[in-house]
């Protein structure tokens, strides 16, 4: 059997009932990033196991605006249910991201041609040394390598084992190379404390590199109309929820200055969801269709208003 049908059959024997170890987990009782203590509770939200047994208290830091998830779980105990394909942490749908369903997929090309690391980094004449966290399938890592970058990575999933220089944890990457450019796109917020991951990054961090953060956007209109209902509170797949101020905060703290920031609202570009509209409208797909409208509707106001539910920061040494 390949990897793939290994995590099918993990995958259907997880989704039959939801086991986490509630010793593995701490109360948190000061914020993460600047350590108030002082906190408002936004609400409470299930986990996103499809048969989930426990639900997790969501709190907003009263001095720095982020939003975290209490009790968290111990890093080391994260790593295991990620390994272990964990729905409790992937949630459904995630294997189609990383099997050949998804990159066969009519508009999977039209995923990446828009990326905004590739698109920053692409045309440069300078190639290093490129570490991604969190890398998933890899196609991000993949670009850099065919444009003659010197690639590593950290996935603790398995489907990266067959790439020496893919590692399951950060202490097993060489300790003798610093890294022109270092890409974390939606990494931090699954991390039991965001601000030592930060660090450990900068530390590795060329003089003259370049960090990529995506995360979610605990000031965006959707979170301040849907509260926990929010597409991005998903514990506990997502732990965080970064604020601009406790960005602000993360970065000085780990001796980073922030070079680029925005937000976006759309997972995925408009020519991507415009194609997919057309693709399901071919195949009168109505409810996919009408969620795909209405998306493309509330990421219009987002943008109006600049208050996408995810950050885009771009973060160099200061």
């Amino acid at each position: 059997m390949d990897d793939s049908g290994q995590q099918e059959t993990l995958i259907i024997e997880n989704k039959l009932v939801e086991d986490i170890n509630l010793d593995q987990f701490y109360a948190v009782e000061f914020c993460p990033i600047c350590s108030f203590k002082k906190t408002h509770l936004v609400g409470k939200s299930l986990t996103i196991h499809p048969n989930s047994r426990y639900d997790f208290l969501i709190k907003k830091c009263l001095k720095c605006g982020h939003w975290f998830t209490d009790p968290t779980p111990e890093q080391n105990y994260l790593l295991k249910l990620y390994s272990e394909y964990s729905l409790s942490v992937y949630g459904e749908g995630w294997v189609n991201q990383i099997t050949n369903k998804y990159l066969n997929h009519p508009n999977y090309r039209e995923l990446f041609a828009n990326n905004w690391i590739l698109k920053k980094e692409c045309k440069s004449l300078n190639k290093g040394n490129y570490l991604e966290i969190g890398l998933g399938g890899g196609d991000i890592l993949k670009c850099f390598e065919s444009l003659g970058w010197n690639c590593y990575g950290v996935e603790p999933g398995r489907w990266g084992s067959d790439n020496p220089r893919i590692f399951q944890n950060f202490s097993k990457l060489p300790t003798d190379i610093l890294y022109d450019v270092i890409v974390a796109e939606d990494v931090i917020e699954h991390v039991t404390n965001p601000l030592k991951m930060i660090r450990e990054l900068s530390r590795v961090l060329s003089s003259n590199g370049r960090i990529y953060f995506t995360f979610p956007n605990s000031d965006s209109l959707r979170s301040k109309i849907m509260k926990t209902s929010w597409r991005m509170v998903r514990p506990i797949g997502h732990l965080h929820y970064f604020s601009a101020k406790s960005i602000s905060i993360a970065l000085y703290e780990s001796n980073l200055k922030l070079h680029d920031k925005s937000n976006y609202d759309l997972l995925y570009s408009r020519k991507y969801l415009v194609n997919e509209v057309k693709l399901n409208l071919f195949k009168l797909n109505v409810s996919i269709l009408i969620s795909l409208i209405g998306n493309l509707v509330i990421s219009l106001i987002s943008k109006l208003f600049n208050s996408g539910d995810q950050w885009r920061i771009t973060a160099v040494k200061r």
